[in-house]
């Protein structure tokens, strides 16, 4: 393989595989759904609200 011309193929194992027969699916469904609640989740935590971090 010449320099720069590197690449990296990701794929899943058999096992993983098993996780594609929807249940995958519908995690990343989930995670779509409350992406505004997920999103506001990690932007309080980031910023020390209402995680405890603040109050002392």
């Amino acid at each position: 393989m010449p320099p720069g011309d590197r690449s990296v193929a990701y794929e899943l194992s058999e096992l993983g595989g098993s996780l594609s027969d929807g249940r995958l699916a519908a995690l990343g469904q989930w995670a779509v759904d409350h992406a505004d609640q997920l999103l506001a989740a990690q932007e309080r935590h980031s910023t020390g609200i209402g995680n405890g971090a603040a109050v002392r």
